[in-house]
């Protein structure tokens, strides 16, 4: 497995997100993508929005679900995995601020670097 299970991982800013009885929809509005959740993933999303690492959160889908941590945390990194090949997940940079306080500077760079990327190639 990878080595991501310790270390919390930063949901992308263009992702939209919609919360029904069944789950949750996110909408990757760079990409123009819809993702349905199940009620699981709903949860493990949340809780990545939340900071916690997948490790972390392994052990609390296993204590709400009442699951073996084992078959768990297969689960989670694989799905965690996925999240981040679709780009709705992404490493932290080492130099990157962890504090919540930070996250509107976060996407507010993210977003001028983005812009500023697409200009270049338009030009």
């Amino acid at each position: 497995m990878e080595a991501f299970g310790t270390e919390p991982l930063v949901r992308s800013p263009d992702i939209k997100e919609a919360h029904n009885q069944d789950g949750a929809v996110l909408l990757d509005t760079e990409r123009g993508r819809c993702y349905p959740l199940t009620p699981v993933e709903t949860l493990i999303w949340k809780q990545l929005g939340e900071g916690l690492a997948p490790a972390q959160i392994a052990q609390n889908v296993a204590t709400t679900c009442n699951v073996s941590l084992d078959v768990v945390l297969g689960d989670v990194h694989e799905y965690v995995r996925s999240l981040l090949q679709a780009g709705l997940l992404s490493r932290p940079r080492a130099a990157e601020v962890h504090d919540p306080r930070w996250a509107w500077m976060r996407r507010l760079f993210g977003r001028f670097s983005r812009n500023t990327e697409s200009a270049a190639r338009n030009h």
